[in-house]
């Protein structure tokens, strides 16, 4: 007789949920009090891995969504938003590129 699977249907609930705010495997086991173990065998069955993938990008996702939403009400969302996406065009910043030719010589005084 096999030993019972500890893996079951709310410890599985409670993976997802802990993948869904963007934990690391390690992160879950932080928020959920699930031995890595038993984290580590739920991402090796079937597609838990490509699952979990795909659940850490919800968050991001959602993020994104209100922040191209807001942008359509707030310049200032619009901006920072733009700055970010768009740097070449947007950037407040700017990147000085120096290239350096010839000998350096570098002397010391004793």
């Amino acid at each position: 007789m096999n030993p019972p699977n500890p893996l079951n249907l709310e410890i599985a609930k409670k993976i997802e949920a802990a993948f869904l705010l963007d934990a690391t495997p390690r992160e879950v086991v932080l928020e959920t009090g699930i031995e890595y173990e038993l984290v580590l065998e739920w991402l090796s069955m079937g597609d838990n891995h490509k699952r979990m993938e795909e659940l850490r990008t919800r968050p991001r996702w959602e993020a994104k969504k209100l922040v191209t939403k807001a942008s359509g009400e707030d310049l200032k969302t619009a901006q920072w938003y733009l700055e970010r996406k768009a740097k070449d065009e947007f950037s407040a910043r700017t990147e000085n590129k120096t290239e350096l030719t010839g000998e350096l010589t570098i002397t010391w005084d004793e």
